[in-house]
């Protein structure tokens, strides 16, 4: 029997982890959980509070319309919220040719507008854009025939 009891508490002994050690595994185990939740919780704050792609701003040039003195620009709000037109320019390679100066034209939701620009173009291609007071920006590009 003394032969069985020494080799119980050889067994035992070997047997189990340090105090130490497993010190060590709680603290790597509650680390990995607390990274865990906290990606978690990034993740879903920052699904959470990015804007919806429908209450956005945003505005379309859908056409333009040019006569001897004026370029009418046809501006649709495609976004969610009302867009408030700042400004429309038009330009050729990079160059502004003439701007429409300050405007305060608001648009609701799925309503369109009309934007006149003062000025004659010779033949050529253009862009015209149009800049909300939020800084969105439509553009479109047009041909004048001679």
């Amino acid at each position: 029997m003394k032969t069985y009891e020494k080799f119980k508490s050889r067994v035992l002994k070997k047997m189990g982890v340090s105090p130490v050690i497993a010190t060590l595994l709680l603290i790597l185990i509650a680390v990995a959980a607390a990274v865990l939740v906290y990606l978690w919780v990034t993740g879903y704050v920052g699904t959470a509070t990015r804007a919806q792609p429908e209450m956005e701003e945003r505005i379309k040039v859908e056409a333009v319309s040019v006569s001897d003195t004026t370029v009418k620009c046809y501006v649709r709000n495609v976004g969610g919220v009302t867009a408030t037109v700042a400004h429309a320019y038009i330009e050729t390679r990079g160059v502004v040719i003439t701007s429409s100066g300050e405007i305060s034209s608001s648009i609701p939701p799925g309503s369109s507008t009309t934007i006149p620009i003062s000025g004659s173009l010779s033949s050529g291609i253009y862009t015209v854009r149009v800049v909300t007071k939020t800084g969105v920006e439509a553009s479109y590009t047009f041909k004048v025939a001679p």
